[in-house]
């Protein structure tokens, strides 16, 4: 299937897709990521068995799964898509709508195969919704590892050095001068400029912080993103709440709802990522999709999660205010998943990967712990370390092996490598035309994607123009 540009399609004032939006959100608006989300009473358990040594992997029941319900909603996707298949006039709509319910069928498939406990499929469709890791991201973050543990070893600081010779040891083995796609940092005029940008496109969100708090527990973090969402304009129809059954904040636009995790305490710095990034991102984005002459926007074109975490990680990081470029964001989720389906060779189960992210992790709260000039602050935070790195592993496990049986090698939920590739590439196309930062919360889409791009400079969306495809094109 291929999207022609048509730049002499007349622009339209009304709805272009006002015909189909309404019964796509009714039958393909469900989220994948939702549906496979676990209580935290079922969750809790699983994770203790695991980490006393009980159980070799964790097994999860999915409750919002429906067997029936996603038979209904894929018969219905399928007849959605031969009608407007043989009857949508406009070209680029067609093609929009094909590709997005094609995308939504191949998930209604993949939820039925976990409940089927049917793993090749659910790979097959996994592969064909989030795709496969970048092994240049995945050799990236091993040369990154590789440089640091290399300091570590010559640390004075011996618990850095143990650290650091436990992770080296598990590492998987990747001829690192076999990376012919080298990723590179940005420019520093490139990092100053955007950082910039964020803060006086974001001034308003940012202004909600307060200076003088440095913690936020997790209901001051839901009165602060109420606030937010009155600061974009939205003053009803979204929902935002405290959830037990929540493991990160997450963003559900099909039900305009806003899930925080209980009991946590955020830095200040952390609120003003998680401002731009979950407000001025997701839901923004949301909300100017909703409001342009293509519906779809507001809940996102096929594949539009690259793009969608590429800016928000982006943003959200220079909204912090850093004082120099650190490294790619979220590279450790890329690095799990890459691990899972075995990229350098051998795929893993939970355990396996579990395994090599917990040294991982410790390995990092070493580094962290050896930064810290108090003694008695460095001893404290040492002697959490080992059950904080547990913690994060076995989150990051959990979440990159949803809806799988946790225990066939190579079979995982791939969605989470959608952070760092779709950092690292929005890094380098805003690297060649920063004009198209003002332009990305016009709706839900991937603009590191020449089809998305192609096809709103066609719909005339977004004042896309030939400079920013020929942008993307380099």
């Amino acid at each position: 299937m291929s999207l022609e540009v048509s730049p002499s399609l007349p622009a339209a004032s009304e709805c272009l897709d006002v015909r189909w939006f309404s019964e796509f959100k009714e039958i393909g608006g469900f989220q994948s990521h939702s549906l496979l989300e676990v209580s935290s009473k079922a969750r809790e358990s699983q994770k203790a068995a695991f980490l006393a040594g009980e159980i070799l992997n964790p097994s999860f029941s999915y409750e919002k799964l429906d067997a029936g319900e996603l038979a209904v909603s894929e018969k219905a996707l399928l007849d959605l898509k031969q009608r407007i298949k043989t009857e949508e006039e406009n070209p680029t709509v067609k093609h929009l709508y094909l590709w997005k319910i094609n995308e939504k069928i191949a998930e209604a498939r993949m939820l039925q195969a976990t409940l089927g406990g049917d793993m090749r499929n659910f790979a097959r469709y996994n592969r064909f919704i989030y795709g496969n890791p970048d092994k240049a991201v995945f050799t990236h973050t091993l040369t990154s590892l590789t440089k640091k543990l290399g300091e570590a070893k010559q640390s004075p600081d011996v618990d850095s050095q143990q650290a650091a010779e436990e992770l080296e040891a598990v590492l998987p083995k990747v001829d690192l001068a076999e990376n012919e796609n080298e990723i590179t940092p940005p420019p520093e005029n490139v990092f100053l400029a955007l950082r910039e940008s964020v803060r006086v496109n974001f001034e308003g969100l940012l202004g909600l912080t307060d200076a003088e708090k440095k913690k936020y527990s997790s209901k001051d973090l839901k009165q602060i993103f109420e606030e937010a969402l009155r600061e974009i304009g939205i003053e009803e129809g979204w929902e935002v709440m405290v959830d037990l059954d929540k493991a990160v904040i997450s963003v559900n636009s099909a039900e305009n709802q806003i899930g925080i995790p209980p009991e946590k305490n955020y830095l200040l710095r952390r609120v003003k990522n998680l401002l731009v990034h979950e407000i001025g991102i997701h839901v923004k984005r949301n909300l100017e999709g909703g409001k342009s002459k293509l519906k779809l926007l507001s809940l996102g074109l096929d594949r539009y999660t690259r793009g969608e975490e590429g800016i928000a990680t982006l943003a959200g990081k220079l909204a912090e205010n850093p004082k120099a470029f650190e490294e790619y964001e979220m590279l450790d989720r890329q690095f799990a998943i890459g691990l899972e389906v075995g990229i350098d060779g051998k795929k893993r189960d939970f355990r396996g990967v579990f395994e090599i992210m917990q040294k991982y992790y410790f390995f990092e709260e070493m580094q962290s712990c050896a930064k810290l000039k108090d003694p008695e602050k460095q001893a404290a935070r040492k002697a959490k370390a080992f059950a904080k790195s547990c913690d994060k592993a076995w989150l990051r496990c959990y979440r990159s092996f949803r809806g799988s049986d946790c225990k066939t090698p190579g079979v995982c939920f791939a969605k989470d490598i959608a952070y760092a590739e779709g950092n690292i590439a929005t890094w380098y196309l805003l690297g060649k035309n920063q004009e198209l930062l003002g332009k990305l919360t016009l709706g839900k889409f991937d603009q590191t994607n020449p089809r998305h791009l192609k096809a709103l400079f066609a719909l005339q969306i977004g004042g896309i123009t030939e400079a920013d495809l020929a942008a993307l094109g380099k």
